[in-house]
């Protein structure tokens, strides 16, 4: 959920790959695909809901990669974009900055150290 909002309040869904969705996507629909499987060969619905966990995880990875999915091509696919383009801006004038901070002379920078006490 948290990952839902900051998408929707940056407008954006650059940084992140979408590949991983549809990885997670496919998980999700092949878990519930298999307890609609075994329901249907054991002629046996109630086994469907047996395990709510495994059909609760799926369904709720399913929900959310749907979100996704439509976050990163209807909702935002221009805005992303945009942004990993002015990403790369501030990348490239930090770049500069550093550049121009290399071209001035080091300094010596004398460390004096205490001496040890090595009475034993």
């Amino acid at each position: 959920m948290p990952q839902v909002y900051f998408n929707f309040r940056r407008k954006s869904t650059a940084g992140w790959t979408v590949w991983m969705i549809w990885l997670d996507i496919t998980g999700g629909s092949f878990s519930m695909l298999q307890m609609l499987t075994i329901a249907y060969n054991y002629d046996d619905w109630r086994t469907l809901l047996g395990n709510l966990p495994k059909f609760g995880l799926g369904l709720a990875s399913v929900i959310y990669d749907i979100i996704f999915l439509s976050q990163h091509y209807i909702c935002y696919r221009h805005h992303s974009a945009k942004t990993l383009q002015s990403s790369s801006e501030k990348c490239s004038s930090i770049k500069t900055l550093s550049d121009s901070l290399s071209n001035i002379d080091s300094t010596a920078i004398i460390v004096q150290t205490k001496p040890s006490n090595t009475d034993n």
